[in-house]
């Protein structure tokens, strides 16, 4: 009776033993790698997202400045339709 605790006892710490080895090389040779890329690609991630926020704000900025020229353009436009046409001066004369 003895004997076959001791064998099932044996069986169990062999068990036990090639699943924390089976673990061990999985953590250190999947997990750990995957875990180092998983960092990379969060980080690069934060990278593009400020870089399209930046993209963004620009385009906005941008929209604002063609608002702005636009308007100078007009009053510009405006100021010279005022100024009299040199044909017409020299008829005048």
């Amino acid at each position: 009776m003895n004997k076959i605790f001791n064998n099932h006892f044996n069986l169990f710490i062999t068990i036990l033993g090639g699943t924390v080895i089976g673990l061990g090389i999985w953590y250190f040779t999947l997990f750990s790698n995957l875990q180092t890329e998983n960092r990379n690609l969060t980080k690069e991630l934060r990278s593009q997202k400020a870089k399209s926020t930046k993209a963004e704000k620009t385009f906005s900025d941008l929209a604002k400045v063609k608002r702005e020229w636009s308007d100078y353009n007009t009053n510009f436009e405006e100021k010279i339709s005022k100024i009299p046409d040199i044909t017409e001066q020299k008829k005048n004369f």
